[in-house]
């Protein structure tokens, strides 16, 4: 079972610690490494922390991840727009004289964007749940001619 994160998670200088490791980059992971505990509990740790930071940090964390989504954005984008040749066993592959391109790279590059896209919505809230409404009416039926009691 997990220990429970320490009430003062802010007056703890190695939970502040990670949680300023794990937004600049560092997984739990190494965290743990690092520090001498689990993977989990670091991640309990960071969580902890986020949950007591005032409110003016998270903006401040949330604007750093969107310029960092942004500049991840941008790297995508010049794979994308750049085009790839086909290399097999060191050599260019070339057919009819000109180099095949590899379409491998720019489409992992949609992908990618895909991801860092997904990861922006969320971070802005704009994946919502979205609201439906139902209306449902009701039909009352009279039957003329039967008595009641042949209906049941």
């Amino acid at each position: 079972m997990a220990r429970p994160v320490a009430l003062n998670v802010l007056d703890n200088e190695r939970n502040l610690e990670i949680f300023k490791a794990y937004r600049d980059g560092k997984s739990f992971r190494e965290l743990g490494l690092e520090h001498h505990i689990s993977a989990e509990r670091a991640r309990q740790i960071y969580w902890a922390v986020v949950k007591e930071v005032p409110f003016a940090e998270v903006s401040e964390y949330r604007l750093e991840q969107l310029e960092r989504i942004g500049e991840l954005r941008r790297e995508a984008i010049g794979i994308l727009n750049t085009k790839h040749i086909t290399i097999s066993n060191g050599q260019v592959v070339i057919y009819n004289g000109q180099p095949v391109l590899d379409d491998g790279p720019r489409l992992n590059a949609i992908l990618t964007l895909l991801k860092i896209e997904e990861r922006q919505a969320k971070l802005l809230g704009l994946d919502a749940p979205a609201r439906a409404e139902i209306s449902v009416q009701s039909v009352n039926y009279t039957i003329v001619g039967i008595p009641t009691e042949a209906l049941h």
